[in-house]
């Protein structure tokens, strides 16, 4: 059973249906059970394999969750419980432990919570957990520095990404004529909530600048968020409106990729980005920050570009060089992509996850 606070639009909620849909069906019976009722990604869940059970969580603490999970355990009897980042952590981890659960994982996927009795509560609840999960080596490193908590003691499962749903196909032209965009258009976009973490406000400054030495560049900005009017002003006031296009919220990830040419990740802080490996899977260059697990898969002059956090003037110079050298941006594209298969390949991910459940199942279940 695998606990999430929302299923929205986030690297922690697509990497769980990633898992159980994907994940061997003789072997293992999956659920999900989402705190905040029904999110944006609920209808990838594969419903023939999987159950989905949605509570009706208030903001903020809300003490019937607890009781509610126990019940839950108890009349579902999982044999494992996955929590997955910090707003299931208390109540998952908790409940678990009362009702006896066997094998108790959680797994953080990205923003660390620093505040000073948070870091106390995750230091305690972690060690009820047979196994704490992290997405790169980077992440798992700043984990085990700001909560305190040993290294040797959080295990790197990486991201994966589906390569057959993301890929090079050859339907670019007849796609951007879908969304109407001319053939000598370059277009620059991200994925990605509209957030403050991910720091489109960079982006939208960056591209600002590059629109003035090209006349033919479009910025595309897919996802949705609090930010999205702050945004839309910025364009506005940058005087660049025209060229800046929201989409919005979007469940055709793999078409929209399809009409980039460069694809820029600007965010403050990462665990490891899907949308990088979807990007790179389709063979589209990449331009990131240097943050969190970005360096692990965007390999600098090779498949991408690594610019420092918040620097709008490297990451302007970056998406330029781009530009100017759509050579460079082929070659960048398929070595995105080749690394994305030979490393990053969602079996991959599926059969770590098997592996680590079917160790702590024999240890905790079979040989009790």
């Amino acid at each position: 059973m695998h606990l999430i606070h929302k299923l929205g639009a986030g690297g922690a909620e697509n990497g769980i249906i990633n898992i159980v849909n994907h994940i061997n069906q003789t072997l293992f019976e999956s659920s999900i059970c989402s705190f905040a009722g029904k999110g944006n990604h609920t209808e990838r869940i594969d419903r023939n394999y999987t159950t989905l059970f949605e509570f009706d969580k208030k903001t903020g603490n809300d003490f019937r969750v607890p009781l509610k999970l126990f019940n839950l355990y108890r009349k579902w009897n999982p044999d494992i419980v996955h929590t997955h980042t910090w707003g299931t952590v208390c109540e998952g981890l908790i409940a678990a432990k009362l009702a006896r659960v066997p094998v108790i994982i959680h797994g953080e996927h990205g923003t660390i919570q620093q505040q000073k009795r948070n870091i106390y509560v995750q230091r305690y609840l972690w060690d009820m957990a047979d196994q704490v999960l992290s997405v790169s080596n980077t992440h798992r490193d700043r984990l085990s520095k700001t909560i305190g908590y040993p290294k040797s003691k959080i295990k790197v499962i990486m991201n994966g990404v589906d390569t057959e749903r993301f890929q090079v196909d050859g339907q670019n032209k007849s796609v951007r004529k879908k969304f109407g965009i001319r053939k000598d258009e370059i277009i620059v976009g991200t994925v990605g909530r509209l957030v403050p973490v991910k720091n489109q406000t960079l982006l939208i400054h960056a591209f600002g600048e590059v629109s003035k030495s090209c006349s033919t560049c479009k910025l595309v900005l897919v996802g949705d968020g609090l930010l999205k009017e702050e945004l839309s002003l910025l364009a506005y006031s940058l005087g660049i409106s025209d060229k800046v296009i929201f989409l919005g919220q979007r469940y055709d990830i793999p078409n929209i990729l399809k009409v980039l040419d460069i694809f820029v990740l600007s965010s403050i802080s990462e665990g490891m980005s899907n949308t990088i490996l979807e990007a790179m899977s389709s063979g589209l260059p990449v331009i990131a920050t240097h943050v969190g697990g970005n360096p692990e898969i965007v390999k600098n002059n090779e498949t991408g570009i690594l610019v420092a956090s918040d620097n709008k003037e490297a990451m302007t110079s970056a998406i330029i060089s781009m530009i100017e050298d759509p050579q460079k941006r082929k070659k960048m594209g398929r070595c995105g992509r080749k690394l994305a298969k030979d490393k990053f390949s969602l079996r991959a991910m599926v059969n770590n996850y098997e592996t680590l459940y079917q160790k702590l199942y024999e240890k905790k279940v079979l040989f009790l």
